[in-house]
């Protein structure tokens, strides 16, 4: 799976082929941006903008759709799609002892079945 994913999804084939959503994201996020300096908010949180941006950017690549800013559920779909990234390929003591998985000792398969339902809600 690593080799796949360094050999095609990070391929500069793919890297240019993607190109555009990214780029079409950044304008959103700069638009975003501006129209917060301009109705005189002083603090832009700096965090939840690039987690936006990275969010909406895998959104755009893996469903062809872009969330809006401040929707509690389409936060929420980004906030699993990010667990979903965090554990997918996260060390567990069943990857050496297999015998162990019926167990999930480590509870992360718990998770990302929960992410994945949150994810997979609308689509």
């Amino acid at each position: 799976m690593k080799n796949m994913l360094t050999s095609h999804v990070l391929s500069p084939k793919s890297f240019q082929w993607l190109r555009p959503k990214r780029d079409e994201e950044a304008d959103h996020l700069h638009r975003f941006i501006y129209n917060q300096c301009s109705n005189q908010i002083l603090v832009i949180n700096l965090r939840e903008v690039t987690r936006y941006y990275c969010g909406n950017v895998i959104r755009n690549m893996i469903f062809s759709k872009r969330s809006l800013f401040g929707i509690v559920e389409e936060e929420k779909e980004i906030d699993a799609l990010f667990t979903i990234l965090e554990y997918v390929y996260s060390f567990s003591i069943s990857d050496y002892l297999p015998w162990l998985s019926v167990f999930d000792l480590d509870g992360h398969k718990a998770i990302l079945k929960k992410a994945y339902a949150t994810a997979n809600k609308t689509y």
